[in-house]
């Protein structure tokens, strides 16, 4: 059984890559950080909007997230041609270049202690009872 970790990460890299392949379609020039940034919202908007439709008519449950996530990547799966991934090798190749730069380092140093920061504020907010996670209030 996978963890429920293991799942939302699994969910957050597919929806990204989905919404990822969908701004390949638009005429503007990114740089693949840009990209994944906008990717990533556009990702989420198309899953939480067929997720949306899916569950008013199965309801929220496990089914309508695998028929969702089935739809998405048989959606992804259409989009994903050569030149695209010829496009996403030059523009990581272009990406590795400007990242040797010394601001890009202090960047994701400054990001990763964001991250673990803001991940331990939230882990306290969190409490542990009948085998289930809730969410404590902040006033409380």
């Amino acid at each position: 059984m996978i963890s429920g970790y293991l799942l939302s990460i699994i969910l957050i890299i597919d929806v990204t890559l989905i919404g990822l392949i969908i701004t390949y379609f638009s005429k503007l020039k990114f740089f693949l950080e840009a990209r994944i940034a906008v990717g990533a919202l556009i990702g989420i908007i198309f899953f939480g909007i067929l997720i949306f439709f899916l569950s008013n008519l199965i309801g929220l449950n496990i089914l309508s997230l695998i028929i969702c996530l089935v739809i998405a990547n048989l959606i992804l799966s259409r989009l994903f041609k050569k030149d695209i991934i010829s496009q996403i090798k030059n523009e990581w190749s272009d990406f590795k270049k400007r990242s040797k730069e010394i601001f890009w380092r202090a960047f994701f140093l400054f990001l990763a202690a964001f991250v673990f920061i803001f991940g331990y504020i939230a882990s306290q907010m969190l409490t542990y009872e009948n085998g289930h996670y809730f969410v404590q209030p902040v006033h409380a």
